[in-house]
């Protein structure tokens, strides 16, 4: 990416998380001009620019010209300061520096929520703090050299490690430190940051043990391509729009492995800075990597199938993964990248497969994979004639349309009177009666972070009702009157047992809820997630 792409792709980057994820498009103007939150641009080392006085002026504006001119008829234009800060690094009291602090004051005196102005002393003292407090020398902690030696070597921490670095923060807490140590760890899980090894057998001494995908190393060979799939692969392209960001490597590595784990797999997968190998199941594996698009930063994730012998040790025929595994995976990927691009309005990407239609040109190239999954056809021109395929072979691979029978631990909390249907009258009644009391209890945030699973971001964002979630739910067919198990499974979640007995006294024949009963409709991720996010709220 250019500089000029990179300073593009932050500014919508802040309008998706600032503007975008709270609902809000029409933000109030601050001194009747700029809208809030208020973006300025500052230009550093303006004294390694060459020529006189003048001709450094004239470079400057043409620079700050072209990044207006790209902003124009854009929705984040308006968010802009049009003020032009070019600092000069050499300079102890910079003339432009003077003028942003002062504008910065004005912006904050407008702002819905003020921010006081002594944040920048407050922002200088933690970063001093920080020069004495999060570092530490291997002369006063010799003991944790041999673990320091695993983490920079491979990415391993073990918890002496990590208990040692957030030893402060331990015996501040009023909460026991093992407590305290468990919300941290969650913490870091949940933010992709790491995973814990699982041991192969209950016997096993030992510390606990985690892996930090960031820290380990790169490998050089056998790296993932664009290329046709063999018979027992199936590969989706991670394609951004502008930018992708490191972490998202990361979080992924961080969440397949969960999901191996969860799936039985004890062994090792095997991580690097670039690449990754995972077991799904007993018959599946995966692939994620690092590669390049059009210049740009992407990822590929190869779906495969082990080679399978007969018990007589002939070799079994090549197949492709079983279409639920892919449907799973696909909607894990989808899930978590959702977390990292809350919108696809602005800034997003799109998840792509290599064209079916005209596989033997020159250049791969690609089709959307949602549109093939939802559509009957995709159509190629890249041969230099219009060309149309069924997508029906797409749709196979990642069982689309498929229903499934639900499984015994899916219908826990159906009982013979949930399959009963309610009528639409009961229906309005219980989500009226739903709706009053999450409301009154102000847990819609608290919904959103459970419903992320189940409807986009911008779905989410507008939304400041119960009622508009659930119906909403109801509309995607995660709810119905003939389904209900949702809702239960919200209530068990979310520990709103008062709310069950409010239903009972209008709705006797509504099943009953028993805490710690979920089923599979939450992935346990977002159950850990709800889990933490209520303890650090109360």
């Amino acid at each position: 990416m250019t500089n000029l792409q990179m300073i593009i792709f932050w500014i919508r980057l802040i309008y998706e998380y600032a503007v975008l994820l709270h609902g809000s498009e029409e933000k109030p103007l601050i001194n009747g001009i700029i809208a809030s939150p208020t973006i300025s641009l500052i230009g550093t080392h303006m004294d390694l620019l060459t020529g006189s006085d003048a001709e450094k002026e004239t470079e400057v504006d043409d620079m700050f010209d072209r990044i207006f001119k790209e902003l124009e008829g854009t929705p984040y234009e308006r968010h802009v300061d049009r003020e032009r800060y070019a600092v000069d690094n050499t300079t102890a009291l910079d003339e432009g520096i003077q003028r942003l602090k002062i504008n910065v004051g004005g912006f904050m005196k407008g702002m819905e929520r003020t921010v006081p102005i002594n944040w920048m002393d407050f922002q200088i003292e933690v970063q001093e703090a920080g020069k004495t407090t999060l570092r530490m020398s291997l002369d006063k902690a010799s003991a944790m050299v041999k673990y320091w030696r695993k983490l920079n070597e491979g990415g391993i921490l073990e918890e002496p490690l990590a208990r040692y670095l957030w030893r402060n923060e331990l015996k501040s807490s009023e909460d026991d430190d093992d407590v305290v140590f468990k919300d941290f760890i969650e913490l870091m899980k949940a933010f992709g940051l790491l995973f814990e090894k699982i041991k192969k057998a209950a016997s096993e001494d030992g510390p606990r043990v985690f892996v930090v995908p960031s820290r380990m190393k790169t490998k050089d060979d056998d790296r993932l391509e664009v290329k046709e799939d063999e018979k027992q692969t199936v590969s989706i392209y991670v394609t951004p729009k502008d930018f992708l960001p490191d972490a998202v490597y990361d979080i992924l590595v961080v969440r397949f492995v969960s999901l191996s784990q969860e799936n039985g797999c004890c062994d090792d997968p095997k991580l690097f800075q670039n690449q990754s190998k995972i077991l799904f199941d007993d018959k599946h594996y995966l692939r994620l990597g690092r590669i390049s698009i059009d210049n740009k930063r992407s990822l590929k994730l190869e779906i495969s199938r082990m080679k399978e012998r007969d018990a007589d040790g002939t070799n079994k025929s090549a197949c492709k993964p079983h279409p639920d595994v892919c449907k799973e995976v696909l909607q894990v990927l989808k899930q978590h990248l959702g977390e990292v691009y809350p919108s696809k309005r602005v800034v997003g990407y799109a998840l792509k497969i290599l064209c079916l239609v005209c596989s033997n040109t020159e250049e791969p190239h690609f089709q959307e994979l949602e549109y093939c999954l939802k559509n009957e056809n995709m159509t190629c021109d890249k041969t230099g004639e219009l060309i149309t395929m069924p997508a029906a072979n797409v749709q196979k691979l990642f069982a689309a349309g498929i229903v499934h029978k639900s499984s015994v631990t899916d219908t826990a909390h159906q009982s013979s009177a949930m399959n009963k249907a309610f009528s639409d009258k009961k229906l309005r009644e219980l989500k009226t009666i739903v709706s009053q009391w999450y409301d009154s209890n102000k847990c819609v945030p608290l919904l959103k972070v459970l419903f992320r699973d189940k409807m986009d971001n911008y779905e989410l964002s507008p939304e400041t009702h119960t009622m508009d979630l659930l119906n909403i739910l109801f509309e995607r067919g995660h709810l119905s009157s003939q389904n209900l198990g949702l809702l239960c499974d919200t209530i068990s979640i979310t520990k709103q047992f008062g709310l069950l007995s409010k239903i009972k006294e209008k709705l006797p024949s509504f099943p009953d809820v028993e805490e710690g009963t979920i089923s599979k409709r939450f992935t346990s991720h977002r159950q850990r997630l709800m889990k933490f996010g209520m303890k650090t709220n109360r």
